[in-house]
């Protein structure tokens, strides 16, 4: 197959009914023999109407085609052209069943010898990909986009990526193509075809770097050696600079020596400095600069895993290029979690091949541990029905294999730098005592600690266990049992399990109606049906993976009724029961306290940490410690970022009169600019309820309007919002996490409200050490998307007087020029916006 001719193909269409729009652009580039040999492109003019969301997205307009030829014109000589090749798309399914239709409908029946999916090829071959779009899949792997969502365009970028994917396949071990193979022959695509043509062609080669562990490749890990650099402060940080083509800043080498100063010396140091500054890397050369010095292990810990990501993957590679250093001793360690289990791997590869997302992931992970350094399963990013069914796999054993996490801590223990996140840092602590700690964001850590302690047994996840030992579907564990043992009792296993799925809804209305007794007597009876199964399952063939699974799942709910009796838990009640969620508290954080004091430097950074000119809210975090403070401030940091607070808005409370105070806000601005725009929420509700009256008042259909919601990442929202010039993007504040928002020097945001609930009358104690700092950084957070270079110039809009008429109001304003700030009603926003 590899010697066949391909014929790459995109469609850009006038939307995505395959029955009534239109192909506007076709594209076909043909590859043979490895190389790209020809292609051909034209537009159709089939339509007079074109959407302005898909004008905005192609570039393309009625006046580029309306001199164009017809599509029935051009079928038969488009046919001719493609009815021996293999059919290439990305998406495939979408661009061949367009055209199918298409040519259907001047009496073509068009079907292909074979057809390939990039996108499916990719997610196997590139299993550590952030996203499978075209434009930023081939940006990382540097194949040349010219015009994203141009026809011709589109299908040289596939057609590149495609040699890409033929490439890296003849670098995969010969037995895990075999192995590979065996699975794909199952799946939609000819990917099979492909991979058998590869096998002929690839030879075993034996390969140092490959261990073998049941039947599964994985890459051999190596502790680094140590080695000394002498690296200096200057030198490097100048080195940094360079490479980066950064400005000199005197506040981030202050930050730097501070830093430096406080590991060297032993001392506790609490740091405030500006969103912005450059923190990771100053922290980093710090750390690294002493470690080097002294042969000290320091260790690093940030908010979040993304976060912790990228300060390993991005702050520390740029660091290390930019002295031309190819490895130091730097390692990055997360829960045992986070890892994954090859006894798990080995159970997945067990089940049979009739499921297309579970051949997927099969498929993923063979390409993934042949490459993976790690093991970190964040690297291929599992969700929805994969990470589901990885979690099943681990519960079906009852040993485990982490090979990945033992060899982490293992190199973790030899380094001289080891990043971590907030959430891990106690057992980091535990398991790699350490004298020298730098907490970035040290504003979440108390947040992040509780969060740790803390366990969340949520309804789908518990429904989801069911399902898999159910006889709905034919690879669910049941079933399987039931295939060595006699299947009378079949009819009465399957009662038992839809007794204890039923028992879950009960359990979970009850948590959400306040009745923990009703809850109480319904998990009893479940663990109950559950011991009946296991009971009847000794004796009888091939029960293992089953009793594992429920005895996993009755660990579950033992643990529940255990918080329960112990009065050790909280319930986030939601108005639908399946969304509710029991927490599960654990041991108290006193112990992370008293490890605290064993710690001779400890080093607390964050854009927020001094409130109301104080810091002892610190005192809470790590304890009754003495901190050597320090405030780093840049009073013409929001230089060029203007805030508008409408004076004519309703109270937030009275919900429907504020979203259309929003709407109207928002209307004004694209009737004053043509550009782009972001709306921040602070919860899915009201954002969902501000799209559906923004679409009954039809004044946004001229504009494309994307939406968050929980299952879109909010990286592969900005994708789409950065390949667009004009749009509203409805989010929440999560959307601001290490997003970078490009195509534009002026930026606007709307922010319906301060991030943070309003201080209960008995509780402000609490609001000062733990709300106000926490809404303070996201403030300057989201303030950061506005202002993220010297010549960047930003609005943001705040629906929310509290910022003015509160005490704490300088918190959040102290970087703040007086004269950026408005306050006027909407009559007065346009004359606001023309500044812009």
């Amino acid at each position: 197959m590899l010697n066949q001719r391909y014929a790459v193909i995109d469609l850009e269409t006038s939307g995505n009914n395959f029955n009534t729009d239109k192909i506007l652009e076709f594209g076909v580039v043909f590859v043979e023999n490895g190389e790209i040999v020809d292609e051909y492109s034209t537009f159709f003019c089939d339509t007079d109407y074109i959407s302005p969301f898909i004008s905005e997205l192609t570039d393309i307009t009625i006046d580029m085609i309306k001199n164009a030829p017809t599509f029935k014109s051009k079928a038969r000589e488009i046919y001719e052209m493609i009815k021996d090749c293999t059919f290439v798309a990305h998406n495939v399914s979408f661009d061949l069943t367009f055209l199918r239709n298409a040519f259907k409908n001047e009496g073509i029946d068009y079907t292909p010898i074979q057809k390939l999916d990039t996108v499916t090829l990719s997610k196997i071959i590139y299993p550590m990909e952030r996203t499978y779009q075209l434009a930023p899949l081939t940006e990382s792997l540097g194949i040349e986009l010219i015009r994203a969502h141009r026809a011709l365009d589109d299908a040289k970028a596939t057609a590149h990526l495609l040699l890409c994917i033929f490439s890296q396949l003849s670098n995969i071990n010969r037995h895990t193509q075999i192995r590979m193979y065996k699975i794909a022959k199952y799946l939609d695509d000819d990917i099979a075809s492909l991979l058998f043509s590869s096998i002929s062609s690839t030879s075993e080669i034996s390969n140092d770097e490959l261990i073998r562990i049941d039947d599964i490749l994985v890459r051999k890990l190596d502790v680094y050696k140590e080695d000394t650099y002498n690296f200096k402060i200057e030198s490097l940080y100048q080195a940094f600079l360079t490479y980066k083509n950064f400005k000199h800043r005197d506040e981030q080498l202050e930050l730097i020596y501070i830093i430096y100063d406080a590991l060297k010396n032993n001392k506790k140091a609490a740091i405030e400095a500006y969103t912005g500054l450059g923190k990771s890397e100053a922290m980093l050369i710090a750390s690294i600069v002493y470690s080097d010095e002294t042969g000290n292990q320091v260790l690093i810990s940030t908010s979040k895993k993304l976060l912790q990501n990228q300060l390993f993957f991005n702050s520390v590679q740029d660091l290390l290029k930019s002295s031309n250093i190819e490895n130091y001793n730097i390692s990055m360690l997360k829960g045992k979690g986070n890892y994954v289990d090859l006894e798990a791997v080995n159970t997945l590869m067990k089940l049979g091949n009739d499921n297309q997302e579970i051949m997927m992931l099969k498929l993923k992970l063979l390409v993934w541990l042949e490459e993976t350094l790690s093991g970190d399963l964040s690297e291929i990013d599992l969700r929805g029905p994969e990470r589901m069914y990885y979690i099943s796999a681990l519960n079906q054993n009852s040993t485990s294999n982490d090979y990945f996490y033992q060899e982490s801590l293992k190199r973790a223990k030899n380094s001289n730098i080891v990043i971590t996140n907030h959430y891990y840092l106690f057992n980091c602590l535990e398991a790699i005592p350490t004298a020298h700690i730098v907490v970035d964001e040290a504003h979440q850590l108390k947040s992040a600690l509780e969060t740790s302690l803390k366990e969340t047994f949520k309804y789908p996840d518990l429904k989801f266990l069911m399902s898999q030992i159910g006889l709905d579907k034919k690879d669910q564990l049941l079933t399987d049992y039931l295939k060595h043992n006699e299947s009378q009792n079949g009819h009465y296993f399957d009662t038992i399990i839809s007794e204890i799925s039923e028992c879950i809804d009960i359990i979970y209305q009850a948590f959400n109606n306040h009745d923990i007794e009703l809850a109480k007597k319904y998990i009893n009876t479940s663990i109950e049906k559950v011991n009946m199964f296991i009971n009847m399952l000794f004796g009888t063939k091939e029960f293992q993976n089953l009793f594992n699974y429920l005895h996993n799942y009755k660990i579950k709910l033992s643990k529940i009724l255990h918080a329960i009796n112990k009065n050790a838990f909280e319930i986030k009640r939601a108005k639908n029961h399946t969304k509710t969620e029991f927490i599960v508290l654990k041991d108290s954080k006193d112990a992370l306290y008293k490890k605290a004091q064993q710690i001779d430097s400890q080093v607390l950074i964050s854009g927020t940490l001094e409130v109301k000119g104080e810091f002892k809210h610190l005192e809470k975090w790590f304890g009754e410690s003495s901190f050597e403070e320090h405030i780093i401030r840049s009073e013409s940091l929001f230089k060029y970022v203007e805030l508008f607070i409408p004076n004519d808005i309703s109270n937030y409370k009275n919900e429907d009169n504020f979203m259309l105070d929003l709407i109207d806000y928002m209307t004004l601005l694209l009737e004053s600019k043509n550009q782009k725009a972001v709306i921040l929420f602070t919860n899915y509700e009201q954002l969902n309820e501000t799209y559906e009256m923004m679409m009954d008042t039809g004044l946004f259909n001229d504009i494309p309007v994307l939406k968050q919601t929980p299952k879109i990442p909010p990286d592969k929202l900005l994708i789409q919002y950065n390949q667009l010039n004009r749009c509203l993007l409805l989010a929440t504040s999560s959307f601001t996490e290490g997003v970078n928002i490009e195509n534009t020097d002026e930026k606007i945001m709307f922010l319906t409200k301060l991030p943070f609930p309003v201080p209960e009358k008995d509780n402000f104690k609490n609001f000062y050490r733990k709300d106000l700092p926490e809404a303070v950084f996201i403030f300057r957070q989201i303030l950061g998307r506005l202002k993220r270079t010297d010549r960047d110039k930003g609005k943001l809009i705040l629906f929310d007087e509290r910022l003015l008429t509160k005490n704490y109001s300088n918190a959040f304003l102290k970087y703040f020029e007086k004269d950026n700030i408005t306050y006027q009603d909407r009559y007065s926003f346009n004359d606001w916006l023309s500044d812009l």
